[in-house]
């Protein structure tokens, strides 16, 4: 490590109290995380950011340099780390939820960083948690600047990256670049949220130590990927499995079980199992079916986006998206909520041959609700040769509206429905399915299939209004650990969607 310039350490700690007392293995995260420092940093030079709130760090933080805020945004917190750090020549940069950062790692980036004279180093291809950020202090004025609209969180990991990105042309980046790169698995080593707190409590008690080499945790998760399976962090549920009229890409006449309607207290009793065993979450009440045809649509919405942690996707045709409902969505003012328009055409004609009516009326809907609202407000077109030439002026009308656009695969379910899209986009490598691993699809009964593509829940997990959420989500996991062994039944052998993912 370079000892010509000045270093200090800053470990960010603005999260609840909640999540700064966790321990795993009997150790406490927080203390851990020091016990790395202090491998590194002399006492003097280990600084800790805390809100001005946190009891946690009065009581047992307080020998360390404490620098408290009041706020959380960028524009107002760097100035005030500024005037605290302001002699020394470089700053790395921690999170207090990170126990398993490299020690090594953190030494061949701050080496990296100070021989380059960087103003911000950091590693690429690196699960996050295992790399700090590092940058110059004089840089830390600069990028406060760069928060003009102060709306950034420095709660949020890339806080420090975005505002770079903003100017990135007039700063000099280091990259320290990991041997290998897990990050397709999609995954953090981070212990604020629970689906990444269980993987390091897995590494953990495989390694008997925080102290685990990059390399090491690795080589672990290539041999036991189920590690990273933990809970799900995408959950779609079938209302009703009805349609306005025949919609192309949904396989509803290949739905050979019972089909129905989920009953309303069914979905609150299926909304509790997913708020106690998960943390964050996205739900989707849109599987194989239109939501806005449940005649509870208002009273399931309404009960969804109170949950704080939950983000709420409603994807619809648009057709009863009425002035009235988009007066409803409106005055919820959930932030936690997501529409998505299926509109898959900008012609009349295309979009008659897709969703058998007249395009009209849901482009009326839809500007009725831009007018109101534009926050998490999505038109979505499902990519098929018979849209293809479209796309373009899709995604140009669209956003000229204010509109966020997606563009989403065809998908014919296992041969369900026809092949309509020629475009393969698969990677050249197969990997593990994200869907076996992240996510779960509730039937209108209650009932899980193994995943999306098993409409017909030909591998049933079980039923979450009989039993515990925990346990038919396990029953996933040897699914999982054959599909990443390329251990594959004929359906998963088909399947074109397993590199395709959600959250």
């Amino acid at each position: 490590m370079d000892n010509t310039m000045k270093n200090a350490l800053l470990i960010n700690t603005l999260f609840n109290d909640d999540i700064l007392k966790i321990s795993i293995n009997g150790r406490s995260v927080i203390n851990t995380i020091l016990e790395k420092a202090l491998k590194l940093f002399k006492k003097s030079d280990i600084y800790i950011l805390s809100h001005i709130d946190s009891h946690y760090i009065k009581n047992e933080l307080n020998n360390f340099h404490v620098i408290e805020v009041d706020k959380r945004v960028a524009a107002d917190v760097l100035p005030l780390i500024y005037k605290k750090i302001k002699d020394y020549d470089t700053m790395v940069y921690f999170f207090a939820d990170e126990p398993l950062v490299d020690v090594e790692i953190t030494k061949r980036l701050i080496t990296l960083h100070n021989e380059e004279i960087a103003d911000y180093s950091y590693g690429e291809g690196f699960v996050k948690g295992i790399a700090p950020e590092i940058l110059s202090v004089e840089l830390l004025p600069k990028l406060a600047l760069l928060d003009r609209d102060k709306d950034t969180e420095i709660t949020d990991k890339k806080a420090l990256f975005n505002l770079l990105s903003k100017e990135i042309n007039s700063f000099d980046i280091e990259t320290l670049f990991a041997d290998k790169d897990l990050r397709l698995m999609r995954f953090e080593l981070a212990t604020s949220e629970k689906r990444y707190r269980l993987i390091v409590e897995r590494l953990v008690s495989i390694a008997g130590s925080f102290d685990i080499p990059y390399g090491s945790i690795c080589d672990i998760i290539e041999k036991r990927p189920e590690i990273v399976r933990t809970i799900p962090s995408y959950i779609e549920i079938e209302l009703t499995n009805k349609l306005h009229y025949p919609l192309i890409y949904y396989p509803i006449s290949a739905i050979t079980r019972e089909r129905g309607v989920m009953e309303y207290k069914d979905y609150r009793a299926i909304l509790k199992s997913i708020l106690n065993f998960t943390d964050r979450i996205h739900i989707s009440i849109s599987y194989l079916g239109e939501p806005l045809l449940h005649k509870d649509i208002r009273r399931i919405i309404e009960d969804t986006v109170k949950e704080k942690n939950v983000s709420l996707i409603v994807e619809t045709d648009g057709i009863d998206f009425t002035p009235d409902f988009s007066n409803f969505i409106t005055d919820l003012d959930a932030d936690n909520l997501t529409i998505i328009f299926q509109v898959d055409a900008v012609n009349d004609d295309t979009y008659r041959k897709i969703h058998g009516t007249e395009i009209k009326y849901v482009e009326r809907n839809i500007r009725y609700l831009l007018s109101k609202v534009k926050r998490n407000v999505y038109v979505q077109m499902v990519r098929m040769d018979m849209n293809e030439d479209e796309m373009l002026d899709f995604y140009r009308m669209w956003e000229k509206e204010g509109a966020g656009v997606i563009i989403q695969k065809y998908n014919d379910f296992l041969g369900n429905l026809p092949k309509l899209s020629s475009v393969d986009l698969r990677p050249l490598e197969k990997i593990c399915c994200y869907h076996l691993m992240r996510d779960m699809v509730v039937l209108f009964d209650g009932d899980v299939p193994r995943c999306k593509q098993d409409i017909n829940a030909n591998y049933l997990l079980g039923n979450v209004l009989s039993e515990s959420m925990e346990n038919v989500w396990s029953r996933g996991e040897p699914h999982f650990k054959s599909y990443c062994i390329e251990k594959y039944d004929e359906d998963c052998k088909r399947c074109d969607e397993y590199y395709v993912f959600n959250f």
